[in-house]
């Protein structure tokens, strides 16, 4: 009989134990006790297994599990403005924005549970489950295995949860509220007198356990994010005056023409919205400019769910089937506020 013990496995990891018997009598027992090395003697992989413990203990802002992956080694955020950093109109979800041996963000091959996760026209991640949802997240930097090639950058698996043999569940909710932040010290316009709005929720739970003892088991979540931010939008623009409005362009060193414009040109003009600040006079062309500050509220609401059946087959063969659900609707504010409810 050979006993090993203290061994430990994630998703793709691969361990040989190797071992010898002696001949012994009837009445003798010889147990071996091995213990892993440190050097992968069985993979050429190069990469980092982040276990469940991990992803739920380690704090991380906005709860994407991202900003895990690039606490591997040879992996850094990605540019700020590359497709999937979340403020490019072709993905405005959270970032999953990662470079990784210096390759770029769209070289990173996606999986979820081993299977394709890659929306390969925008070169983004495709489903993002909740941190709640995840059991490990395992990121391949170098020297990948035949399955799960194609790609100069990371190989980032998630390995989502299954249910357990007895009931468990999970409530959360974090909040950033403008009430409790102090107002910019710079901020000495008036307009910006009051402090930019920001409303954020993030909510939701999960509950598990089995549904045939021994046999059959689930696995469900949810998960809400909900932000109402002005704090990256203060838009300054230069607008049309009161007397440019009527024709009197004397202050832009042309005449006054008031009463004499055409009336589509003066509808033109109505479209844009009062200034609300002085402005700052260019010496060079003696216009007056930049004098309307704008500090609208981007806003964004995303959910995400999962539901998961585990069926234990036998000893050796399981099955399990996992319905995710992913929506995310992000509006981004223009330079103008509306005028008689039309955006310029």
């Amino acid at each position: 009989m050979v006993v090993a013990q203290g061994i430990s496995l994630a998703g793709g990891d691969r361990t040989r134990i190797d071992s010898s018997l002696t001949i012994g009598a009837s009445s003798e027992q010889v147990e071996v006790t091995a213990q892993t090395t440190a050097l992968q003697t069985d993979s050429t992989d190069v990469g980092t297994t982040l276990t469940a413990a991990t992803v739920q203990d380690v704090p991380i802002n906005g709860r994407n599990f991202v900003a895990l992956v690039e606490t591997t080694v040879g992996v850094n955020a990605g540019s700020p403005n590359s497709t999937s950093n979340g403020g490019h109109g072709g993905d405005r979800r959270l970032s999953s924005a990662v470079s990784a041996n210096g390759q770029g963000e769209g070289e990173n091959n996606e999986l979820i549970d081993g299977l394709d996760n890659n929306s390969r026209y925008e070169g983004v991640i495709e489903l993002r489950p909740s941190v709640e949802a995840i059991d490990q997240v395992r990121t391949d930097i170098n020297l990948y295995t035949a399955e799960v090639g194609r790609t100069a950058g990371a190989v980032i698996n998630v390995i989502t949860k299954s249910g357990t043999e007895k009931f468990h569940g999970s409530f959360f909710e974090y909040f950033r509220n403008d009430v409790t932040d102090a107002r910019n010290y710079f901020a000495t316009s008036t307009t910006l007198a009051r402090k930019p709005e920001l409303r954020q929720n993030q909510y939701g739970g999960s509950f598990a356990g089995p549904l045939y003892r021994g046999k059959l088991f689930f696995f469900t979540d949810y998960e809400c994010y909900r932000r109402i931010d002005g704090t990256q939008s203060v838009y300054l623009s230069t607008v049309p005056s009161a007397s440019e409005r009527n024709g009197n362009l004397s202050d832009l060193g042309g005449p006054d023409l008031t009463g004499k414009v055409n009336p589509t040109a003066l509808a033109y003009f109505n479209l844009y919205p009062l200034p609300n600040q002085a402005g700052t006079l260019n010496t060079t062309t003696g216009i007056r400019q930049n004098n309307f500050l704008f500090n609208p509220a981007a806003v964004q609401t995303a959910s995400l769910a999962d539901a998961r059946i585990d069926a234990h087959l036998s000893a050796n063969n399981t099955l399990f089937g996992r319905y995710s659900y992913n929506n995310t609707v992000t509006t981004t504010p223009p330079l103008f506020p509306s005028v008689n409810g039309v955006f310029n």
